[in-house]
C-alpha cells in the first residue's frame, strides 16, 4: 500500500510540473518538503537534538566578554594564517586580466565585463577569481564562494540573480577545485604528492606556514583590487557548503564584509557526532580553532556597526549540517552581541527542500536582506 501511495505521489508531481511548465525536475521546494514527510521512515536526526550536544556549556567555551576580545582574537587569527607575511589591505593579485573573455560566461545575465584575478601562493598553488560587472552597476559587491562541488559555475543561478539586480559579483572556487591548479609538491619525507584534496594540506603545514592561507589570501587580494578599482561602498559575502565555511572565516577576519550568508556550512565541532558532519582539513584544524572556535567566528563575523551574519541551515540537508541543533547556541551568540552593543547574528532554518544547496527561498531572503541595507 505504501508503494502505491508513493507511485501516485510521483505521478501527481509530474503532472503539476507539466502544467506549470517548470522545465526542471518536478520537486519545487515546497513539494520536496512534503515528499520528505510523506516518504521518510525516520526524521529523528532532522527534528531532535542529540543529548550529547546538550552537555557542552556554550558560554564556557566562548571567550569573548568585551570589545577588546574581538580585536585580540581577530589579530591572532591574522597572525596564525599569514604569519610573517601579514594581512594587508595593500596586497593585490599576482595577475590581473581586464576584460577577460571566455565562452563559459556567454549566457550570464546583464554582464558588461569580467576581470580575471589570479593569486600565486606558496608551494605552487594558485587560485583564480572572476569579477563580474553588470551593465548598470549599483556600486555594491557580492562575493560568491562555491564549495566542494567544484567550479563556482555550479552557482550560476545564484550569481545571475545578483547580476540581474545590478550587483557586481566576485566569484571563487575553493583551492584545488574548479579552474584552480593541482600542483605536485616534492615533500622531503613523503615524496611527490599531487595536491587534489584539502586533507593533503596537512603535509604542507609547518611552524612557519599554515595552509589555511590558501583559502583566504585570494579573497583578501581580489577584494583589495575590486575596491581600489571600482570603489564599491558595500561588500556582502555568500557561500555554499565549503564556501559557507570560507564565508564564516573570512567575515570574521575582514570587517569590510558588512553582511555574510553562510549556507549549509559547518556547525561547531561539538555538534558533529556523525562522521558525515566531521568535515575536511579546514573544518577541524586544531590550531585554527584554538585561535578562534566556531562560536567566536560567528561573533567576529557579526560584530561591528551595520554588520550582520545570517547562518542558513537546510533542515533536511541531504549531505550534512542539518537539523535543529543550532538552537543550543543561537541565543547565546545573540546575547553576547547585545552585550557588545554592535552587530547582529541569526540562524535561518530552511525547511523548504531536501538538498545541499541555496534554495530559491534562501536566495530571495538574501536578496531582500541586502536590498534592505539601503
Amino acid at each position: 500500500m505504501g508503494n502505491k501511495k508513493y507511485l501516485i505521489f510521483i505521478f501527481l508531481t509530474f503532472i503539476i510540473a507539466f502544467f506549470l511548465g517548470s522545465g526542471e525536475f518536478p520537486f519545487d521546494d515546497t513539494i520536496q518538503t512534503f515528499f520528505i514527510k510523506f516518504n521518510s521512515k525516520d526524521l529523528t536526526k532532522y527534528e531532535t537534538i542529540d543529548p550529547l550536544y546538550l552537555q557542552t556549556d556554550v558560554e564556557s567555551i566562548t571567550k569573548i566578554y568585551q570589545k577588546n576580545d574581538i580585536y585580540e582574537i581577530r589579530n591572532n587569527l591574522k597572525e596564525f594564517i599569514w604569519r610573517e607575511n601579514s594581512f594587508s589591505y595593500e596586497r593585490l593579485p599576482s595577475k590581473i586580466e581586464n576584460n577577460f573573455v571566455n565562452e563559459k560566461f556567454y549566457d550570464f545575465s546583464n554582464l558588461q565585463k569580467i576581470d580575471k584575478l589570479t593569486v600565486n601562493m606558496e608551494n605552487g598553488i594558485s587560485s583564480s577569481s572572476y569579477l563580474l560587472v553588470p551593465n548598470d552597476p549599483n556600486n555594491e559587491l557580492v562575493i560568491y564562494h562555491a564549495g566542494h562541488e567544484g567550479d563556482f559555475l555550479h552557482g550560476k543561478k545564484t550569481i545571475n540573480s545578483f547580476l540581474k539586480n545590478n550587483y557586481s559579483v566576485l566569484a571563487f572556487s575553493m583551492p584545488l577545485f574548479g579552474n584552480n591548479n593541482n600542483p605536485i609538491i616534492d615533500h622531503p619525507r613523503f615524496g611527490k604528492i599531487k595536491m587534489t584534496n584539502h586533507d593533503s594540506f596537512y603535509f604542507l603545514d609547518s611552524e612557519n606556514f599554515s595552509s589555511i592561507k590558501y583559502f583566504v589570501e585570494p579573497i583578501l587580494t581580489s577584494l583589495n583590487y575590486s575596491i581600489d578599482s571600482y570603489g564599491f561602498i558595500s561588500v556582502y559575502m555568500i557561500g555554499i557548503s565549503g564556501g559557507a565555511w570560507t564565508t564564516t572565516l573570512y567575515a570574521a577576519i575582514d570587517d569590510r564584509i558588512t553582511k555574510s550568508f553562510p549556507v549549509a556550512g559547518p556547525l561547531p565541532i561539538f555538534l558533529r557526532a556523525d562522521n558525515e558532519n566531521l568535515g575536511h582539513y579546514e573544518h577541524i584544524n586544531p590550531e585554527l580553532y584554538e585561535t578562534a572556535n566556531y562560536l567566536e567566528l560567528y561573533i567576529l563575523g557579526s560584530h561591528g556597526a551595520n554588520r550582520e551574519q545570517v547562518k542558513i541551515i537546510n533542515k533536511y540537508d541531504s549531505c550534512c549540517h542539518y537539523g535543529i541543533s543550532y538552537q543550543i547556541f543561537e541565543d547565546k551568540i545573540v546575547k553576547i552581541l547585545d552585550k557588545l552593543d554592535s552587530g547582529s547574528f541569526e540562524v535561518y532554518l530552511d525547511d523548504t527542500h531536501m538538498g545541499h544547496k541555496i534554495s530559491d527561498t534562501s536566495l530571495n531572503l538574501i536578496l531582500q536582506n541586502i536590498k534592505d541595507q539601503k
